[in-house]
């Protein structure tokens, strides 16, 4: 999602996103964000200060401008304006 709100600019590819401020998801370990497409597969390692495990919580902390959340593209609309 574009966010005029944003302290950064939006990636367009992951590795896009390294370097930039990652709201992690933590449930014992920080999860690994995981893209794929056509057939490559590419993680990337949130680097970040703030880690929830919630993704509710995530997306409201993006889109108050904390970092870039990776959650559920179904939990991202629903939590969009």
């Amino acid at each position: 999602m574009d966010r005029a709100n944003s302290r950064h600019a939006v990636p367009r590819m992951p590795q896009d996103s390294r370097g930039l401020p990652g709201i992690r998801f933590a449930r014992g370990q920080y999860s690994r964000w995981e893209f794929e497409r056509d057939g490559e597969e590419v993680l990337i390692a949130a680097d970040g200060r703030l880690s929830l495990n919630d993704q509710g919580l995530m997306v409201d902390a993006a889109l108050a401008g904390e970092g870039l959340a990776y959650v559920f593209e179904a939990q991202a609309w629903s939590s969009g304006d």
